[in-house]
């Protein structure tokens, strides 16, 4: 809740700024990969609904149910001059909900309400959502973002229970949310920092049936993963094991966990 009212029209500028600056995206038709996506989301039957969750009879290299295929899917339900319209509101709610969260985490502890309105403004407009915004497709980083951030709101509130359902959820739609556990280990050093750094690994270890679940469920989803994924035919999509790879898109995840478009990589420079 926004208290102060100087605060309240600092909120309502980003929001007018916002949609002045995305309004023109409401008109956009469906284009490249959507039409792809739509026709992996096609569903006769609830066995096809649930097969959504099911990598084994996917179609797709990616496994990304709730941000691709549950998402499609539900194009399908709307008149195709309107399904358009539906999916990208769809985006801007969860968008505006991952700036609600932002705002939330940064007031709870920097403690400056005002200074938490001003930088979520920012995160609201930045550049890098252009394209998640714009490109239906992109959805799916909206969504694991969401999911990500209400995960550290639940761990800040001392629900962790909720922390394992959202990450699932998060892994679910996509799968940059493998970078998950290791940020909420610096963000539980930030939200409490201790003097000692063994003060900070003494509280970690008090914790550790909740750390130790958290980093199973990402070692099973990352051989769930394996496992699937060797069984995909085509030589489009390789998996690379070489710590180069590993620490080059460990970094890329990071960069996407804020939002970022997927295909923000081809506009980068070479030592990006």
């Amino acid at each position: 809740m926004i208290k102060n009212k100087k605060n309240f029209f600092f909120l309502l500028f980003f929001l007018i700024c916002f949609f002045l600056i995305y309004r023109t995206s409401f008109n956009s038709f469906f284009s490249q990969d959507d039409f792809y996506h739509l026709a992996l989301a096609r569903v006769e039957s609830w066995s096809d609904f649930f097969n959504f969750f099911n990598p084994w009879v996917q179609k797709d290299v990616h496994f990304r149910p709730l941000g691709t295929q549950v998402f499609f899917a539900i194009a399908h339900l709307f008149p195709q001059n309107l399904a358009p319209l539906v999916l990208r509101l769809i985006a801007l709610a969860f968008h505006l909900a991952n700036f609600y969260l932002v705002f939330l985490l940064l007031k709870r502890f920097l403690k400056k309400e005002t200074l938490a309105v001003v930088l979520a403004g920012f995160y609201l407009l930045a550049p890098l959502h252009f394209m998640s915004l714009y490109y239906i497709s992109a959805f799916q980083q909206i969504l694991a973002t969401f999911f990500q951030l209400l995960a550290f709101w639940f761990f800040a509130l001392g629900k962790k229970k909720w922390v394992f359902f959202c990450f699932i959820l998060a892994l679910f739609s996509k799968e940059t949310a493998i970078v998950f556990p290791g940020l909420l280990l610096i963000f539980s050093y930030i939200i409490r920092p201790e003097k000692k750094v063994k003060d900070y690994f003494n509280r970690v270890k008090k914790n550790w049936r909740f750390w130790l679940i958290l980093f199973l469920l990402l070692i099973f989803y990352g051989f769930f993963r394996f496992l699937t994924f060797v069984n995909y035919p085509g030589d489009n999509y390789q998996l690379l094991l070489s710590p180069r790879t590993l620490i080059s898109s460990w970094r890329w995840y990071l960069i996407w966990l804020m939002g970022a478009p997927e295909t923000i990589i081809r506009y980068a420079g070479r030592f990006f």
